[in-house]
């Protein structure tokens, strides 16, 4: 047991009920041309700049009030190491079924906003949401075992320095509650951070001009660097300290990232009846009747069009 990330990508694309990737995606000609745009624009330099703290309790009430304004979140099921072992410990387990069931029918379910919450970050620009996971050394587990699992979810961890940027960042990991709860919800994985991204974007834009001028520009940042480290891999191979998996982590974040921006660009420059639509498109998301890739095809949230530093330009701050 543990709760944490899968490090290997066929077991997480069971676990959250991705297609499988029958090609790993890998940035082209187009896309270099893309980042060296990137790399050029302008934005403010943030280094050594520090943000106002704000109370935890605000923090939360924040959050849940953005939320409240635009989407309805359902429950989601809390489970940690501690229930986890003392239900196991107290049930016999004699086949993967059994521990099937057993593991599904273990969660709470509760509000998205009680998950506990550990502030543990040294750094503004972060935030982890803990799924519980079965570790065992049974070689079924990965193709009998993962698909059947329900997503729960232990605890979610940010920055100890809270401030407007530590809601913008819960409201992130808030967002993935929503969306891994239903597994298949999300059939690609190259657009797991799509909304999250926009979710935090928009939370910020709307809350903190200075701090979403900086988030923005650690999203840029973040595409420069993904694609860096994905040339470097494509190049050079495999390295200790970067893996397969962490290539196409990179390759989610990449694509993730500019089609986040493609959809924030799009909400703000329309009017409040596609405002509400677009909402109402991602809350049958969250509901499970629609998956994400309906949604990011009916606004034309692709690949190619987001491919446009001309986004970008238009949600940086004149």
């Amino acid at each position: 047991m543990g709760a944490g990330e899968i490090c290997d990508v066929d077991k997480y694309m069971l676990f959250h009920g991705h297609n499988p990737l029958k090609d790993l995606y890998e940035p082209d000609d187009e896309m270099l041309e893309y980042v060296k745009e990137m790399a050029s624009i302008n934005v403010p330099s943030f280094e050594g700049v520090t943000f106002p703290s704000i109370e935890k309790k605000k923090m939360k009430e924040d959050a849940k009030g953005f939320v409240d304004s635009i989407l309805s979140f359902d429950k989601i099921g809390f489970l940690n190491d501690e229930r986890l072992t003392k239900i196991l410990s107290a049930t016999e387990v004699n086949d993967i079924q059994e521990l099937i069931n057993v593991y599904n029918e273990s969660p709470v379910f509760i509000s998205p906003f009680n998950l506990p919450i550990e502030y543990s970050y040294n750094q503004y620009f972060a935030g982890l949401l803990d799924t519980q996971l079965l570790v065992t050394d049974d070689p079924k587990y990965h193709k009998e075992l993962l698909p059947r699992l329900n997503l729960y979810f232990s605890k979610i961890r940010l920055s100890k320095n809270v401030t407007d940027i530590t809601t913008s960042c819960y409201l992130h990991e808030l967002m993935h509650t929503q969306l891994e709860k239903n597994k298949g919800v999300i059939a690609n994985y190259y657009n797991s951070e799509v909304l999250s991204i926009f979710m935090e974007l928009l939370y910020i834009y709307e809350h903190n001009k200075k701090e979403y001028m900086f988030m923005l520009s650690k999203r840029i940042e973040h595409v420069l660097l993904s694609f860096y480290s994905m040339y470097l891999y494509m190049s050079c191979g495999e390295k200790e300290d970067y893996s397969q998996y962490d290539f196409v982590k990179d390759g989610k974040y990449l694509i993730s990232i500019m089609k986040a921006f493609n959809l924030l660009e799009k909400y703000i420059a329309s009017n409040n009846k596609i405002k509400r639509e677009i909402m109402g498109e991602i809350q049958k998301v969250i509901n499970a009747r629609k998956n994400l890739e309906e949604v990011l095809y009916k606004f034309e949230i692709l690949y190619d069009s987001s491919m446009n530093v001309e986004i970008t330009n238009k949600l940086i701050l004149k």
